[in-house]
């Protein structure tokens, strides 16, 4: 704190370093939920702090609204999740088949007018490269120093578009089930595994280029196709230069004959089970992300199996959940209501953190994202969130594992 206190005696605005460890301290307390120092610091920093410099100064002014319980935002979303378009490619068997739809042209140029404002924009589809003004969108991202990350199929990354991801630091998910150039096709339907592994060589070209450091990962989505090869994963990714491998377990919508997890197949799990674990003993420097939950499977019955299917039958037709003890009573505070939009392919506004899905925030077509951002239906959330009422929350959220679930 001796640094935060210099710089709010000297007002030293032209000290970058200082500039950004007072802001790391402020992300600190917020993670400790240290609501009084928050309030004094950034009350002392926006009594100097110049506006010009936007995304610092509205870093500074969200927490101090957040730290306030602030019902009706003068700072702008810090965080965006945007699918500009539900059209893809590829027609994989395990994936929904939504009506093919792009974000409004009015809805990207909001996008772009937020882009100074962003501290992070995660771009998702459908295939983000079919849409036709992406490589706009990632040239302003890029300008404004936002810090993109993209999941893509990794069928359109041609050599100059693989030069460019790699110098603007974007972050690389790429979605791979399989390196059985068989079993990938099978999968990815209309996706070529020889132009999948052209267009990786690419981006490792470049990563060893520039000595990239972001992350890129493999999302592999897990099922009965594919699970006996998942050991292969790691010495493909090790080979492009992959830093992470993440295990999605197929979703109950997907292909019957594919699913090993909602009508669990024991001796399925406990193959499964180990595989992983020779994983995790062999990662060759590779982070293994596991979102399997082995723990929920392992000893599963046929009566249970019922039971969960009745259960998923149940949840489709009343999406919210509002007996998640996961998310109440005192200590319950989720800031992403005032950090976060996301922007669904179907054109629907709502709260990064996916509750409450059959109550939206907005939708594009008539709704502008700004309006949406102190709407009725958000203030509801925050008022709620505020008084420590988790009604609006769900088991959909995915603020356990991925933002902003904090202490109040």
């Amino acid at each position: 704190m001796e640094k935060v206190k210099e710089f709010l005696k000297n007002k030293d605005i032209q000290n970058e370093g200082l500039i950004e460890y007072v802001l790391h301290v402020l992300h600190e307390l917020n993670k400790i939920s240290d609501y009084k120092n928050i309030i004094e610091i950034t009350n002392e920093l926006l009594g100097f702090f110049p506006k010009e410099r936007v995304r610092q100064y509205n870093i500074i002014l969200n927490e101090n609204e957040i730290a306030k319980k602030t019902i009706v935002l003068k700072s702008k979303p810090r965080f965006l999740r945007v699918m500009p378009t539900s059209r893809c490619d590829l027609d994989c068997i395990m994936c929904d088949k939504n009506p093919s739809s792009d974000i409004p042209e009015r809805t990207k140029k909001e996008v772009i007018d937020l882009m100074p404002y962003l501290e992070k924009i995660i771009w998702l589809g459908g295939e983000v490269f079919v849409y036709k003004g992406f490589e706009e969108l990632l040239d302003v991202g890029h300008k404004y120093n936002v810090l993109q990350e993209i999941t893509t199929n990794g069928q359109n990354i041609n050599e100059q578009m693989a030069e460019k991801l790699i110098r603007y630091n974007v972050n690389m998910i790429v979605s791979i089930d399989s390196v059985d150039k068989d079993i990938y096709e099978k999968i990815r339907r209309n996706g070529k595994f020889d132009k999948l592994c052209t267009n990786l060589s690419y981006l490792k070209k470049y990563r060893d280029l520039y000595k990239a450091k972001n992350p890129m990962a493999i999302n592999s989505v897990v099922m009965r196709s594919s699970y006996k090869g998942l050991e292969q994963l790691i010495d493909f990714a090790y080979k492009y230069g992959f830093t992470e491998i993440c295990l999605i377990p197929v979703s109950n919508t997907g292909p019957k004959e594919e699913s090993i997890f909602q009508y669990v197949e024991q001796n399925i799990i406990e193959e499964l089970e180990s595989i992983v674990n020779r994983m995790m003993k062999n990662t060759k420097g590779i982070f293994i992300r596991n979102l399997i939950p082995f723990d929920m499977y392992r000893t599963k019955t046929e009566e249970h199996n019922i039971i969960k299917d009745k259960k998923y039958n149940e949840s489709k037709n009343n999406a919210v959940d509002n007996d998640n003890k996961n998310f109440s009573g005192k200590d319950f505070f989720c800031r992403i209501p005032w950090k976060y939009l996301c922007v669904l392919s179907n054109q629907d506004i709502m709260p990064e953190c996916y509750c409450n899905i059959n109550k939206m925030l907005g939708n594009a077509k008539v709704d502008s994202l700004l309006d949406v951002w102190n709407g009725n239906i958000i203030q509801e959330y925050r008022q709620k969130i505020s008084n420590h009422d988790n009604s609006v929350c769900s088991e959909q959220c995915n603020s356990g594992f991925l933002a902003d679930y904090k202490k109040f």
